[in-house]
């Protein structure tokens, strides 16, 4: 807690017993790594959470039940606003871990933002096998944010509020251009697009961090023997 302010982290599980294994390991990672600060799984209200995963987590949120069915896959991140518990939030992907000891300099780098992500303004080509420029003009905006969705940093206010309520905008009522192509695989829309448009819609700039300070998040899709110099 901060000045009376609740800070915490959520993640998202629903489906298959692996998803919710995933979201344990990173809760055991938030209690070894950031111990001061809660987590929280948010679950579908039509699924029951194992009770041997919700006794990993501070809290369990569940979406509300009217809005589950109406958004896919990870397209469900766009409602996470409604079910946090916490008044400053950091959303991470349940197939993440926290691997060092250090998130109050991530949590104070993010102290001034009402919403914000890691990423890069684009004007121009394709993000996602999405057309950037179709994008801004479907969205009637001068740029987007080319991010990768895994971190989310939000906090319950107006302008926070308003970001949320952009991108659930978009995604009822969007065009082709904001689907992307993984959609057609059966998992879902993704939701990085309706988010990168819906920032630049409330005029948020994306945060990079400089090669000296290390990286926020580093993906490993797919990779096999990796160090990490932690």
């Amino acid at each position: 807690m901060r000045n009376g302010v609740t800070q915490g982290y959520v993640t998202v599980a629903f489906g298959s017993r692996k998803f919710f294994e995933m979201a344990v390991n990173l809760a055991l990672s938030v209690r070894l790594n950031d111990p001061g600060r809660p987590v929280c799984l948010i679950h579908k209200a039509s699924q029951e959470v194992p009770a041997d995963v919700a006794g990993v987590f501070d809290d369990l949120a569940a979406f509300p039940a009217d809005d589950e069915d109406a958004y896919d896959g990870t397209a469900l991140k766009l409602i996470i606003d409604r079910a946090t518990p916490y008044d400053e939030t950091f959303y991470i992907d349940s197939d993440c871990v926290i691997l060092k000891k250090d998130m109050q300099r991530h949590w104070a780098t993010f102290a001034n933002s009402d919403f914000m992500v890691c990423g890069e303004k684009r004007t121009e080509g394709n993000v996602y096998s999405l057309n950037v420029p179709a994008m801004m003009n479907a969205a009637g905006i001068d740029y987007f944010v080319e991010m990768n969705s895994g971190v989310i940093f939000f906090r319950k206010s107006q302008l926070g509020d308003r970001v949320f309520e952009t991108a659930r905008d978009l995604y009822r009522n969007r065009s082709r251009v904001f689907t992307e192509v993984r959609s057609g695989r059966g998992d879902g829309i993704n939701d990085q697009a309706f988010f990168g448009a819906a920032m630049a819609a409330c005029g948020i700039e994306p945060i990079s961090y400089p090669a000296s300070n290390g990286a926020l998040m580093a993906t490993t899709y797919r990779a096999r023997n990796i160090e990490f110099d932690l």
